[in-house]
């Protein structure tokens, strides 16, 4: 069944629920970051000018576990969003258990903005009271962030079981992007994966694996690499299933001869002071194979493995140079410190130079984007997070479920 697209649907006079996301960086009640924001203000825009009555505005902000958390209130959301579209925005900060579509009918502006849902615990625990409660305020629903419809949550999926639902402007943009990319691969295709959590990345890269030519990994997985080998790795960051992670990754590589190109040198830091300290070389096909490996500390308590070296960036050029597609996914090193956002920035040039195709995607990296002003810099860049990675792997996601059923 196909999905119900928001132009489908008559909006004159009606009040309409829409499920955002806005879960973005706020420092000193500011926010710092607006891409989602500027996204999802064409779906707003679209609404207004099809002459709905009311548009209500769901979203969450942070992880308050049930709680109401001051610092995650969304007065700055709502400020923001009221510069961008320029409108008047009535904020409600109650429960929505508390509010009744006469509440809604009674305020004056066009565009309300309700708390951040996860204050309620039934949220995340997806109860139909909550979701029926949302329902009961509107005509219809609307989920606009693609962000979150890998969330099996009562203001994703739940609420579509009580009211016509359809899929957003912007949604759909980001859907549609992803698939463009992905329907359009042409070889040599390499896969480009940072950050810290392997366990992330397997599922998308056993779902592309038919179509890949290879992998290439940033220095926290292959800091994961040499935890698991028995290397010391200081204070360096290792996820707690790491090994595990690699284990099933070694198990998937060698049945599927899948190609990986890991880096050539790390650069290792001082945590506290925040400085590159040493460089080390590694063949990591040596590490992987030989059983009698010689063993030795990387770094030392205090320091980090953080960064990689020119040596990498010089590997990882002669594939960049001679790729058709790529799809990046995590920083290559702890890009938040500037010494070590080095070899993170090279990668970023060389690929968006590349004559390839590029998708980018993942928080961290879109942030890393924003932070050096290269956000236009690909012609693909999905700001989505973990949906994104979650829709590559399995080709849908719960909350596109909930609005074919």
């Amino acid at each position: 069944m196909p999905l119900k697209l928001l132009e489908e649907a008559d909006l004159k006079d009606k009040v309409v629920l829409i499920r955002s996301d806005f879960n973005v960086p706020i420092s000193n009640g500011v926010v710092t970051d607006n891409t989602r924001i500027i996204e999802a203000a064409e779906g707003y825009k679209y609404l207004i000018a099809h002459e709905v009555k009311k548009i209500i505005i769901l979203t969450h902000l942070g992880r308050p576990n049930g709680m109401v958390v001051e610092e995650l209130k969304v007065g700055p959301l709502v400020r923001e969003l009221e510069g961008v579209l320029g409108e008047e925005i009535m904020y409600i900060d109650k429960s929505p258990r508390q509010i009744t579509k006469d509440n809604i009918n009674n305020v004056f502006e066009k565009i309300i903005f309700l708390e951040n849902i996860r204050f309620d615990s039934g949220d995340e625990k997806n109860d139909p009271k909550l979701a029926e409660r949302l329902a009961k305020l509107a005509d219809l629903f609307v989920l606009d962030g693609f962000a979150v419809a890998h969330r099996e949550h009562a203001s994703v999926t739940g609420i579509t079981k009580f009211i016509p639902s359809y899929a957003g402007i912007n949604l759909m943009h980001e859907k549609n992007k992803i698939d463009k990319f992905l329907g359009n691969i042409s070889k040599p295709f390499w896969g480009f994966f940072g950050g810290i959590k392997l366990n992330d990345k397997i599922p998308v890269i056993k779902s592309l694996a038919t179509k890949l030519n290879g992998v290439v990994f940033g220095s926290s997985i292959a800091t994961a690499f040499l935890d698991k080998f028995g290397y010391g790795v200081g204070s360096s960051i290792v996820a707690n299933n790491s090994r595990e992670a690699v284990s099933d990754f070694l198990d998937f590589m060698k049945a599927n001869d899948v190609k990986v190109i890991f880096p050539k040198d790390l650069i290792v830091g001082d945590v506290q002071n925040k400085v590159r300290k040493l460089v080390f070389e590694f063949d990591f096909e040596q590490i992987i194979n030989d059983e009698n490996r010689k063993l030795f500390d990387v770094c030392a308590e205090g320091e980090a493995i953080s960064d990689i070296g020119d040596k990498s960036i010089e590997a990882f050029a002669e594939i960049i140079n001679k790729s058709n597609t790529m799809f990046w996914n995590g920083p290559f090193g702890w890009v938040e410190e500037s010494d070590f956002a080095v070899g993170s920035l090279k990668l970023a040039d060389l690929l968006a130079k590349a004559k390839a195709t590029t998708m980018v995607g993942g928080g961290d990296t879109v942030a890393f984007l924003n932070n050096n002003a290269l956000m236009t810099s690909f012609e693909y860049v999905s700001t989505s997070g973990g949906a994104m990675m979650e829709y590559v792997a399995n080709g849908d996601l719960p909350g596109l479920k909930a609005l074919r059923n």
